[in-house]
This record gives C-alpha cells, sequence and structure tokens, in this order.
C-alpha cells in the first residue's frame, strides 16, 4: 500500500472528527455498515466525494 503522510496542518483539521485518527503519519478510520449493500454505497459516497476533491484513498471493504 502506499500512504501519503499527513502534514501537521492537516492532523490540525482533524478536530472534531472522532473516527479518524493518525496512524504512520497517515489518517485513518474505519466505518461499520448494516448490510453489504449499504456498504458498497458508502465506497459509492466516497469515491465521489474523492474525485470532486481530486483524492484518491486507499478503501477496504471486508465482511467482518
Amino acid at each position: 500500500m502506499h500512504y501519503t503522510p499527513v502534514t501537521p496542518a492537516e492532523i490540525a483539521t482533524t478536530a472534531g472528527l472522532d473516527d479518524w485518527r493518525v496512524i504512520l503519519n497517515t489518517l485513518q478510520a474505519d466505518f461499520r455498515a448494516p448490510t453489504f449493500p449499504a456498504a458498497a454505497a458508502l465506497v459509492v459516497a466516497i469515491a465521489d466525494a474523492a474525485e470532486q476533491m481530486v483524492h484518491h484513498p486507499d478503501v477496504t471493504v471486508r465482511y467482518l
């Protein structure tokens, strides 16, 4: 996996984003959805927002 280091300024902007953590200088979060289709819809929403920001995060979907 390739991670882009997070800058101190970016870390400062995470105040109030309780689901996010800085791990190995990257921002990471875990989200759970009630169903697989709901998880897929969440990924689509993330992809749409990321595309608008010209940012392409790593997204992993798995069954727990």
